[in-house]
């Protein structure tokens, strides 16, 4: 295929500012249209957290701590500790309220197994002691 002369615009001027068409330079400038070095991104919201009550936090170590560490003390200041705390959830709107929960539990369970056990000792001892005795 031979070339036509005048290269691709078949030896036709193509319209530019001299000739009355529009130059894709005149809207934009000299160089036209640039691309955006602004690049627009999201940012996701970051929910508002409210803090977590200090005294559920001691309640649930403490609702714990009475099945290892501390058996009697750690299940009343869980007890205590516990219901300190969901009053104070109740007036502030902070969080925590389950930790407050879980060391009631712990500490009230705790203390009625602990009831519960000592029932039974004494119950048993007084039954050997009466058996012994009616034998004597």
């Amino acid at each position: 295929m031979a070339e036509q002369p005048g290269g691709a615009s078949g030896g036709r001027a193509l319209p530019g500012p001299t000739q009355g068409g529009t130059s894709p330079h005149s809207q934009f400038g000299e160089l036209g249209p640039q691309p955006s070095t602004v690049v627009p991104h999201y940012v996701a919201p970051v929910p508002a957290t409210t803090p977590t009550n200090q005294l559920a936090i001691v309640s649930l170590v403490a609702g714990v701590a009475c099945w290892f560490i501390l058996p009697v003390i750690g299940a009343v200041v869980a007890i205590i500790t516990g219901h300190m705390a969901r009053g104070q959830i109740r007036r502030t709107g902070e969080s925590g309220s389950g930790l407050a929960l879980a060391g009631l539990i712990l500490g009230y369970v705790h203390l009625l197994l602990g009831v519960l056990i000592v029932l039974f000792v004494v119950v048993v001892v007084f039954g050997v002691v009466g058996l012994v005795a009616v034998h004597h």
